[in-house]
């Protein structure tokens, strides 16, 4: 058998605490009249079956053929046993780890050279020495329960319990030893904790159940306490995760304050101290630590003790968003009586539900907007169905609206239309469900109680019209005449691709839609100074021609924003405009080279850092777009890191309280009707940014959206005379 005996290479503040959170929740555990007698026979049963692992991990060999007997062995617990001390399950827990990590490194080491070959194998190794102490197979069922059995349950969950906080606290000295290594020694000690809290316990006795739970809890308060109060992040967290849940400690049960408490000082800690910047997306965060510390709050619901979209709002922005869906899910769940058992969500006394400020309602609400704040279309149309209660009838059929537009363009794409109608019902699904909901009749408008909350959307009575028009157009741009007639046909619309029907389509949606050659658009010649629709710039000399004069703009003001395709990770196109002066720059194009770079350097790089002529450079909702630039290709050497720039929307809200708190509901195309007077044409939001060239509908909707939020602006600071510059 594996010597215990390993104090002396345990460390000793770290040997301290594992004995005293160990301690702490052992002494839940005393059961029966005998409680002390009762603990101190689990306490040495433990011992026997970390002892039994540590040999099997010892022993276990990677030559399958001499494995037979060391692994099918079953546990089988002695009658007694001369050492039954917290200190001594404490230290043959840490032998037992140390032998799981050398096994792990032992495979690594082996014939199987491969990385992905000996972590397999090391897997299944993991698996089958866990498993032959571990395996619930070896306890007796339910029905032959008795004394023996609910000792022998007990006496496992101490093991296991003893095993996670050691590795928690992460007191192995060989993991300490391999600081050299830590990449790999993280990989070995996930893996590691990943095969012995890979199942629950069974659920036995209810009153068995209790004493385990009040020895987790315990253990996972305490260790919660700890990683609060450590300047490092010497406490792993993914294991106090797993102790939680592979546990079931939260499952069914009411709000723990204390455990509540706990994780609400831990978020504080890692989520709030970091940064003052209140854009979620500039927090650094270790994902590590965020993953785990994301699932406590989904386990736990603490929602009395945090500010619950603030949490789903980082995980998003960090893209955990199975993390952020996880805490929608609690919080969502925990608001009976309208969620109901199966999950679906129910619509009775909506409009009540639409006005509430519950828990669930700005968890929810933050991970929609989000997921439309990034162009995430198919998320967000996912999250809009899934949480349809919170998210409003309104809110639902634009996510299905703009989801079915942006499949729709990647189906022309790809040449495939005859899919294309699909989509288009599912438009016509999602505007019945809403209009039914709000109990609307198709011809009666939207009023403004949902168009002030959530702006920039198609009318929901107009949804079916505009996805049918918008498929015929994308159509019509591919020369894909015989699909659009198929389905024109199939719609009962009238399609013709003349030139002559192409303008009388194109001067309809003049009248409804902000055109570049508007009054007081940079196209039009009524200010005397008429500017041709800008081409894409992929040339360094004609980028520094063109932003000298664009930094020179009497406003001193230039707006911004930022396309890009599903296909890359970066930017596809920059916009810059001031009012009278727009530049698309290539910004594939202009990175591939090293002269490019300096040039963005130079000119974007000099602008979002203040060290130009221009004082204010203006964005809309403009955090996925400081993430996409950061993301493309050199950004380090040319994009800043520290960036001088402000939002329009929230700069309307407070000048105007259009959008709601922050904006957050306002879109760029209602903020142009309210301050120019007509609606942005967004339907060029779904095209492909990365086709080259783009086209000239892609190009006046690429330069108005940049340039409208200089012109908007301007009319703000015209109004409010504290923004006019000097």
């Amino acid at each position: 058998m594996a010597s215990t005996t390993v104090s002396d290479d345990v460390y000793e503040e770290t040997s301290t605490v594992v004995l005293s959170v160990l301690q702490n929740a052992v002494s839940k555990l005393g059961i029966g009249e005998d409680r002390e007698g009762t603990a101190t026979v689990c306490l040495e049963q433990a011992i026997q079956l970390l002892q039994y692992l540590d040999d099997a991990a010892n022993s276990f060999s990677f030559d399958e053929s001499t494995n037979n007997d060391a692994t099918n062995n079953s546990y089988s617990p002695k009658e007694t046993i001369d050492i039954g001390s917290i200190y001594t399950l404490a230290n043959t827990a840490q032998s037992t780890s140390n032998s799981l990590h050398q096994l792990v490194r032992r495979a690594n080491q082996s014939k199987y050279r491969h990385p992905k070959k000996s972590s397999v194998h090391a897997w299944r190794g993991l698996q089958k020495v866990v498993g032959s102490a571990f395996g619930v197979d070896e306890l007796p069922s339910s029905s032959t329960a008795d004394d023996s059995v609910k000792i022998q349950r007990l006496s496992r969950a101490i093991a296991l319990l003893a095993l996670g906080i050691l590795l928690s606290v992460q007191t192995s000295p060989d993991i300490a030893i391999a600081n050299e290594d830590k990449g790999g020694e993280k990989a070995t000690s996930k893996m590691v904790i990943s095969a012995v809290f890979e199942g629950k316990l069974e659920k036995e006795e209810e009153s068995e159940d209790q004493l385990i739970l009040a020895a987790v809890r315990s253990a996972v308060v305490d260790l919660l306490h700890l990683a609060v109060s450590r300047d490092e992040n010497t406490i792993e967290l993914q294991v106090v995760a797993k102790l939680q849940g592979g546990f079931g400690l939260g499952e069914k049960q009411s709000p723990d304050d204390e455990l509540g408490v706990a994780v609400s000082k831990l978020v504080k800690k890692e989520f709030e101290s970091e940064t003052t910047n209140e854009d979620a997306s500039t927090r650094i965060i270790c994902k590590n630590v965020a993953t785990p510390l994301l699932a406590l709050i989904a386990s736990t619901r603490p929602w009395k003790y945090i500010e619950v979209d603030k949490a789903v709002s980082i995980a998003a922005e960090n893209d955990l968003w199975f993390s952020a869906e996880n805490i929608c899910d609690a919080v969502m769940d925990s608001m009976s009586p309208w969620t109901t058992s199966d999950g679906k969500t129910a619509t009775a006394d909506f409009n009540d539900n639409l006005q509430s400020d519950s828990f669930a309602h700005v968890a929810v609400r933050a991970i929609v907007d989000i997921a439309f704040d990034h162009r995430l279309y198919r998320r967000a149309d996912h999250f809009a169905s899934k949480y349809y209660s919170v998210v409003g009838p309104q809110r639902y059929a634009q996510a299905r609206f703009l989801h079915a537009c942006d499949t729709i363009a990647k189906l022309v794409k790809k040449k495939q239309s005859q899919i294309i109608d699909k989509q288009v019902d599912r438009v016509d699904e999602a505007v019945k469900r809403a209009i039914t909901d709000l109990d609307l009749s198709t011809t009666k408008p939207i009023q403004a109680t949902t168009d002030d909350e959530y702006g920039d959307e198609i009318p929901l009575h107009n949804m079916s019209e505009h996805v049918r028009e918008f498929s015929l157009r994308r159509l019509r741009a591919a020369n894909m005449h015989s699909a659009a007639i198929r389905l024109a046909n199939l719609w009962s619309m009238e399609y013709e691709h003349n030139a002559e029907q192409m303008m009388i389509e194109a001067k309809r949606r003049k009248l409804i839609y902000l055109q570049w050659n508007d009054g007081g658009c940079p196209g039009n010649d009524d200010a005397g100074g008429f500017a041709a629709l800008p081409e894409l710039i992929s040339d360094c000399n004609l980028l520094f021609q063109q932003f000298s004069i664009l930094e020179k703009n009497p406003e001193r003001t230039v707006g911004f924003d930022c396309e890009w395709g599903d296909d890359v990770r970066g930017v596809s196109l920059l916009q810059l405009s001031s009012t009278i002066h727009s530049l698309l720059l290539d910004i594939p194009a202009l990175t591939s080279s090293k002269d490019g770079v300096e040039a963005l350097k130079a000119t974007v790089g000099k602008l979002f850092c203040g060290s130009t002529h221009v004082l204010h450079v203006i964005g809309f909702g403009c955090k996925e777009d400081f993430s996409r630039l950061r993301a493309s290709p050199s950004a380090d050497l040319w994009f800043p890191r520290n960036i001088i720039a402000n939002d329009l929307r929230q700069l309307i809200s407070e000048t105007s309280g259009l959008g709601g708190k922050g904006g957050m509901h306002l879109g760029l195309s209602r903020a142009c009707e309210h301050y120019l007077g007509k609606q942005l044409d967004k339907a060029e939001q779904c095209s492909d940014w990365s086709a080259r060239p783009l086209s000239t509908e892609q190009r006046e909707y690429a330069a108005l959206d940049a340039w409208a939020c200089a012109a908007i602006h301007a009319k703000i600071a015209e109004t409010h005379k504290i923004l006019v510059v000097p």
